[in-house]
């Protein structure tokens, strides 16, 4: 291969799988493309790594993302994420102790990253266990970025359980547009917020709730959430 097509052409591959994963929503040619890109870079782990965590959930073949996950953790044994990702595969699978020695794994390499503990949230979730859930969340809370997020897990966390009051207050914490916090995961945040107050018509009739949440989303301008909260509004 060409020296200098090479990096194109890689962008290219990552491209196509994104695009059919994303935009087409054709997971058959995404696999395919991740696939392609396996065999034309298979020193990479990215495409494992992408394969394991975007796009094989979406049809739940979680026992291969746990193989690509792994294989991603193999080929680049420093990378974070694809500890997270395995942790997770392993969770949808059901293999919970697994999960655990793979965050054991990361400890013991001294790889820290936010999206490590939101998954193992979701592993205390899984097991009804509420003490290792706070603990994750505890600290995940005060993280720049990613606080946002925990919160609105634990607002799920908290409609699951039934106590709609606190939830409704956790998601709205998410979205707190105060300069103390970071910005820039509120769209995606709001989004959640607004799936949940969705939910919430279907399940309790809480229509006036959805569309002032919804009208909120609409009315912020130049950001994801515009186009995005109407994309919502119209499947919902």
């Amino acid at each position: 291969m060409n020296c200098a097509t090479e990096p194109v052409r890689r962008r290219s591959i990552g491209f196509s799988a994104a695009y059919h994963k994303g935009v087409t929503g054709n997971i058959p040619k995404a696999i395919e493309a991740c696939d392609l890109w396996m065999q034309d870079y298979p020193r990479s782990e990215l495409p494992h790594v992408y394969l394991g965590a975007a796009v094989l959930p979406v049809v739940g073949q979680y026992e291969r993302a746990v193989e690509e996950s792994t294989e991603g953790v193999r080929l680049r044994p420093d990378f974070p994420l694809a500890y997270a990702f395995r942790i997770r595969a392993y969770t949808a699978s059901n293999r919970f102790d697994e999960a655990k020695a793979t965050y054991a794994e990361a400890l013991e390499r001294k790889l820290h990253a936010p999206y490590i503990d939101l998954r193992m949230y979701t592993l205390a979730f899984a097991q009804n266990d509420p003490a290792a859930m706070a603990q994750h969340a505890t600290k995940l809370e005060a993280l720049p970025g990613v606080g946002h997020q925990i919160l609105s897990m634990e607002g799920d966390t908290a409609a699951y359980s039934g106590h709609l009051k606190d939830a409704r207050e956790l998601s709205r914490r998410a979205i707190d547009p105060r300069p103390t916090r970071r910005r820039e995961g509120c769209a995606c945040t709001l989004l959640w917020h607004l799936r949940t107050e969705r939910s919430l018509v279907r399940q309790y009739g809480r229509s006036a709730a959805a569309c002032r949440f919804g009208i909120e989303a609409l009315e912020r301008p130049r950001s994801a959430v515009f186009c995005s909260a109407r994309v919502c509004l119209h499947q919902g």
